[in-house]
């Protein structure tokens, strides 16, 4: 497989596993909005952002758990 083909893969089982983890709380949600809330879980839990936070921005650990708990909880409350 070339790196795209590897890339998409890896996105899509990050997807499933952002659904399987938030699966109580994306289940009373219609189709539309379950697909933006698991496309917002998943840049909230990506390591990307965590990446962001931790060496871009410079934050510690707690202060980035807390940042990535702020993100899936506000995402969580406000899609509902």
């Amino acid at each position: 497989p070339t790196v795209r083909q590897s890339m998409r893969s890896l996105g899509k089982s990050r997807r499933r596993e952002v659904e399987a983890i938030f699966h109580a709380e994306l289940a009373e949600r219609d189709r539309n909005e379950r697909d933006a809330v698991i496309d917002a879980l998943d840049v909230a839990t990506n390591g990307k952002t965590w990446d962001t936070l931790r060496y871009d921005m410079a934050l510690s650990q707690t202060a980035a758990s807390n940042v990535v708990k702020l993100l899936v909880t506000r995402v969580l409350d406000t899609s509902k």
